[in-house]
């Protein structure tokens, strides 16, 4: 469950309502680290798939969550990946089960 103080985050505030739209929406499809594949065209088919918007717009978004330092990008093996900064401030769990 995605945690109610993301509506009072200052770092979220800042941002575009596209990049804010995109962040709340990554949440529950990250793993359980806050995680996901980063390429543009997975994030827009699985995140955002009927939102009216194109793949620079999420380069863009993407990069406004990265220097909000709400998001980080990396590589691995030639993968992209997004990785949720503070993650377990936004993402609430059951304390019985991932």
């Amino acid at each position: 469950m995605i945690s109610k103080t993301i509506s009072t985050s200052k770092k979220v505030a800042r941002v575009s309502n596209l990049a804010k739209l995109l962040f709340t929406w990554l949440i529950p499809h990250t793993d359980d680290y806050g995680r996901m594949e980063g390429d543009p065209q997975i994030v827009k088919a699985i995140v955002m798939p009927l939102v009216d918007c194109n793949l620079e717009d999420i380069k863009g978004a993407t990069a406004e969550l990265e220097g909000a330092n709400l998001v980080k990008t990396y590589e691995n093996s030639g993968e992209k990946y997004i990785e949720i900064v503070g993650f377990e401030n936004h993402q609430t769990f059951k304390t019985d089960r991932p």
